[in-house]
């Protein structure tokens, strides 16, 4: 299926999962999603930074698709979105 998402981000269908919140803090659904042909999505709500990176390795290990960095806004500190920066991540959501 064509859409702009899929054109954009180079996933085979237009669905994105959600952050999750410190529900998807976890690359288990991100890589299942990303592996389904969705963006899957990780929630790093207050995680330090190191774990965030930790997070976004696994899932570059496990999958090339794209997948994205959720944050909740007001928790969000300097250094997790200097790792998503560093890494390189595709796509960051709040």
């Amino acid at each position: 299926m064509r859409t702009e998402l899929t054109a954009q981000y180079g996933c085979e269908f237009p669905f994105v999962q959600a952050g999750l919140a410190f529900v998807g803090a976890t690359p288990a659904l991100a890589v299942a999603v990303c592996r389904g042909g969705g963006v899957g999505g990780l929630g790093v709500g207050i995680m330090p930074a190191q774990a965030v990176r930790h997070l976004i390795r696994t899932v570059r290990a496990a999958t090339a698709a794209p997948f994205h960095v959720n944050f909740i806004t007001f928790l969000a500190r300097r250094e997790q979105i200097d790792t998503c920066i560093e890494e390189r991540v595709p796509i960051v959501s709040k």
